[in-house]
């Protein structure tokens, strides 16, 4: 039998909504924050989570989304200082044992380790793959 997951999801964007469908349909417990109630428009047919409408950066409404109560809270806004400050928050206040943060400035990401998060830059991921494989290309052009 599978071990459900509780898992907090902040911003249901295109990829928080992709996220919160794959862990609703894999079966574990899913609870989508954003401040925008249209934005709950990209969850597909199949998602079984919750959602709740307020911003991560107020800790009433982190409490509305059970975030005490996670295994794992993913901060996914546009928002940099928002992904941090609420990932941090669910550590801390909420002692939620694992939280990552997805952040665009790539110069960040030292000063998110240090706070004890676990961060996603897309940006330094994208020119990793990318220069991966134009070294792979002038390597073998040789």
């Amino acid at each position: 039998m599978k071990n459900v997951k509780f898992i907090v999801i902040v911003g249901c964007g295109r990829l928080g909504g992709k996220l919160a469908d794959f862990f609703s349909i894999r079966g574990d417990f899913v609870v989508v924050l954003d401040a925008d109630p249209g934005a709950f428009a990209v969850l597909s047919p199949e998602f079984s989570g919750f959602t709740v409408v307020g911003t991560a950066s107020e800790v009433g409404i982190l409490k509305k989304a059970r975030t005490g109560d996670a295994d794992l809270f993913i901060a996914v806004t546009d928002n940099d200082a928002l992904n941090i400050m609420s990932a941090k928050v669910a550590l801390v206040h909420f002692s939620v044992p694992r939280a990552i943060a997805r952040i665009f400035d790539p110069s960040l990401e030292g000063f998110c380790r240090e706070l004890g998060l676990e961060v996603v830059s897309p940006v330094s991921a994208t020119a990793e793959r990318i220069l991966g494989e134009a070294v792979h290309f002038l390597e073998g052009a040789v």
